[in-house]
């Protein structure tokens, strides 16, 4: 089920290729082999960009914060050596409760269930939660790639 809607992320086009490599011969498939994240708007408006134009993406290493939002299209996938990392929104370096009922709602149910309800997120949760590749695998009932 690919995200057909969403407001936009912070990843700036510059921010976001310095992280994702294409494969040479298929312009249709990016390596993310790692991100620290970014902006949750701009890192939306790229991975619907991706989904729109069947892009498919594989994640092989480290995935935090904005970047995990990646988990809830269809046209990704990632390995046993993949890292995860949610953690709750902030705007300006504040904790920001709208942007956490919005990130709630763009994460997959099955992830969700494995947290706190987030209108219980605080600045505690920032520290947020990690998961390997296999565990995100097990918890989402997808393949590894």
């Amino acid at each position: 089920m690919a995200l057909a809607i969403l407001i936009g992320l912070g990843f700036c086009a510059a921010q976001a290729q310095q992280f994702f490599i294409r494969y040479e011969g298929d312009q249709n498939r990016v390596d993310i082999q790692q991100s620290t994240g970014g902006g949750y708007f701009n890192a939306l408006m790229q991975f619907n960009a991706w989904a729109a134009n069947d892009t498919r993406v594989r994640i092989t290493g480290p995935c935090a914060s904005a970047c995990t939002l990646l988990l809830s299209y269809d046209n990704v996938c990632w390995t046993g050596g993949a890292s995860f990392h949610v953690h709750a929104a902030r705007t300006g370096g504040r904790q920001d409760d709208e942007a956490n009922r919005s990130l709630a709602a763009t994460l997959p149910r099955a992830l969700l269930d494995r947290l706190p309800d987030p209108d219980e997120w605080s600045s505690d949760y920032e520290r947020g939660f990690s998961f390997s590749g296999i565990e995100m695998s097990e918890i989402l009932q997808r393949p590894l790639c």
